[in-house]
């Protein structure tokens, strides 16, 4: 085409822009500064749900004794049943918590609800005591981790709930498919956790959290969250529908998951993006915009090439430096170390897990989650899937 950039050209240079901006954007963003707050004699109580004997499970439930705090802690470790293979773990870890001085129970729940992390966190947090509740799931270490932070972020009023960021470092480093997938897609792209809360600040992650046990009342408590995916998302709306501040803040947590295979991987991103579906539907269309564009960019590019080869090429080199960039920030950012042939296979095997996830989420709102079939409906409420009608048997030749 002579005489200027086609249409097309000029429709790829505006999407690349759009994401160069994104991510200045993320990286330029400040996280708010809230003043320390003396924690007095405030009750702070720490519940770890544990569902199955997860590598690392032991060294993760003792890992407090390793963090920073002054407060004097609580801990609840929660499980749906005595015959669950984490009880004898978390016996040990009780055992070791109490050696340390920390008071420890563990308890036993009945799983009255469809998100059996939610009837475990319902369980154990008293909603009607003035106390700070922090939830922390089993894979999270919390090693050299500033729990005063989070206990500080709530007192002052203003913030009802704070959230730290999970890092999967040790999943960046195994050589399952399923770990270096689900690390690339949150460690080495723009969908880390480290960029993303800077982007979104409607976000909400519950794997490392603190909730103020007031606040908590008066939405309803988790006790109203058992039948909901996704119900840290839906806290956090919540929580802001009364007008109160649900903040991410600096830290992060390291998450212990790994030995997952790549299927595993989509499936649990599937679930998120489900969440997504049903109750932020207007995010979902960001993520071919904004975490799955590179291959589309590509395509695109190589379009423009066709009539138009020097902007082609440079529109295919800029759209592989721009992700090349996002992956090496998102890892800077989340204080992980790649070699370059380990972040070019976190961003090959990122790329297709979360193809492959959305695509799933667009399809029937089922999930097999811990070995039961839902439906996710509005909202996120999980209900039963219905089983299949029975054909009406035909009368027997004797009646």
């Amino acid at each position: 085409m002579q005489g200027g950039l086609s249409p097309l050209a000029w429709a790829t240079i505006v999407w690349l822009a759009t994401l160069t901006g994104a991510l200045g954007q993320a990286i330029l963003t400040r996280r708010p500064q809230l003043p320390a707050a003396a924690l007095g004699e405030h009750e702070v109580v720490i519940v770890r749900p544990c569902a199955g004997a997860e590598p690392s499970l032991l060294a993760n439930l003792v890992s407090l004794t390793r963090a920073k705090y002054t407060f004097r802690p609580r801990v609840r470790i929660s499980m749906c049943s005595r015959d669950d293979p984490a009880w004898p773990i978390a016996q040990l870890a009780a055992t070791r918590l109490r050696a340390a001085g920390i008071d420890t129970e563990i308890c036993v729940v009945d799983p009255h609800g469809r998100n059996r992390k939610t009837c475990q966190l319902a369980a154990t947090i008293d909603t009607a005591a003035q106390a700070i509740a922090m939830n922390f799931d089993s894979d999270v270490d919390l090693s050299g981790v500033d729990l005063d932070q989070l206990a500080h972020s709530l007192i002052n009023g203003t913030c009802a709930a704070a959230w730290l960021m999970p890092v999967e470092a040790v999943a960046a480093q195994s050589r399952c498919l399923g770990d270096q997938a689900s690390a690339g897609i949150l460690g080495a792209s723009l969908h880390a956790f480290a960029l993303l809360s800077r982007l979104d600040h409607s976000g909400f992650v519950g794997k490392a959290f603190a909730v103020s046990t007031e606040r908590l009342r008066e939405v309803g408590g988790f006790a109203e969250l058992v039948n909901i995916l996704g119900e840290d998302t839906e806290l956090a709306r919540r929580l802001r529908a009364r007008g109160y501040r649900v903040l991410p803040l600096g830290g992060r947590v390291v998450s212990t998951a790994q030995g997952r295979s790549f299927k595993s991987v989509y499936k649990r991103f599937s679930r998120w993006l489900m969440v997504v579906r049903t109750q932020r539907p207007g995010l979902l269309w960001t993520y071919p915009l904004f975490f799955l564009s590179t291959l589309v960019l590509l395509g695109l590019a190589a379009a423009v090439a066709w009539q138009q080869p020097v902007v082609g090429a440079i529109l295919a080199t800029w759209t592989l430096a721009l992700r090349i960039a996002t992956a090496v920030l998102a890892a800077r950012f989340s204080q992980l170390h790649y070699t370059p042939l380990e972040l070019v296979r976190a961003i090959g095997l990122g790329e297709v897990a979360l193809w492959i996830a959305f695509w799933s989420s667009l399809g029937p709102r089922e999930v097999i989650w811990r070995g039961n079939r839902l439906t996710v409906g509005r909202g996120g409420t999980l209900l039963p899937v219905e089983p299949a009608s029975k054909p009406a048997e035909l009368p027997s030749p004797q009646s």
